[in-house]
């Protein structure tokens, strides 16, 4: 059995599949290692990471993060969307652009003439709403 792109579904990365869409905290490679290792007691961080990059890349998964961040998270939604990082506790929440900003973004990558457009990423950084309860404010 294949996956898309010519990749080969391996038990292993079924499992790693199978617990990345169970989550919509876009873990990092250590936390889905912490859960797979229920089923792969003998897999190794250095297996899950390398899996997760090659579904990446295959653009089976997302992979997720900023300059500012800490850590890559990886997401299970292939499709092209937001993403809201928490400076703070580093979480990763998606955004659904609205038709008016796709269609404005279709928009500026159709003037670029001559140019492939290969991927496209908009992030917004800011506090989630946990953490911007703990953050002092400036007063105005």
């Amino acid at each position: 059995m294949k996956l898309e792109n010519s990749l080969r579904v391996t038990r292993q990365r079924r499992i790693l599949l199978e617990q990345l869409k169970l989550s919509d905290a876009h873990p990092t490679a250590s936390e889905i290692f912490d859960a797979v290792r229920k089923e792969l007691p003998r897999i190794s961080l250095a297996t899950v990471y390398r899996n997760l990059e090659l579904l990446a890349e295959k653009g089976l998964i997302q992979l997720v993060g900023t300059a500012e961040s800490r850590q890559k998270r990886f997401d299970w939604n292939p499709r092209p969307h937001c993403h809201a990082h928490c400076v703070r506790c580093g979480g990763v929440a998606d955004i659904e652009p609205s038709p008016e900003i796709n269609a404005l973004l279709r928009g500026s990558v159709d003037s670029l003439r001559d140019f492939e457009v290969l991927a496209a990423r908009i992030d917004f950084l800011g506090y989630c709403p946990q953490c911007r309860a703990t953050v002092p404010r400036c007063s105005e």
